[in-house]
């Protein structure tokens, strides 16, 4: 979703247009990563640091799609993995450090 979402962002905005294929291997990378996570795709627009690199110039309509993106993504993978390790937590007598550790995280992901 987020790949198509980068191609139509290239072909209806000419400034994003132009800031992918000036930066090219960062743009590459985190469309890549994407795929896991939306969520780095807000990074390409976060004017962090000054750098020229992080400064594509996405529409509205991008930063709309991408928060509801990661809306959908907290109610499709991270909520049902806090149940689980709830349930697990629940059912099993003696909790490990792994699973413990996995259910504080994905506790903290959905906060």
């Amino acid at each position: 979703m987020t790949v198509f979402l980068q191609l139509r962002e290239k072909i209806t905005n000419k400034k994003y247009k132009s800031w992918y294929r000036n930066n090219l291997v960062v743009a590459s990378f985190f469309g890549a990563t994407s795929v896991i996570n939306v969520d780095v795709l807000t990074i390409t627009y976060s004017q962090l640091l000054d750098i020229n690199a992080f400064k594509a110039s996405c529409s509205p309509e991008m930063g709309r799609k991408i928060f509801y993106m990661n809306w959908f993504n907290l109610f499709v993978q991270d909520l049902p993995q806090l149940v689980i390790l709830i349930l697990y937590h629940k059912n099993v007598v003696v909790m490990n450090f792994v699973p413990f550790f996995a259910l504080v995280t994905s506790g903290i992901m959905v906060l």
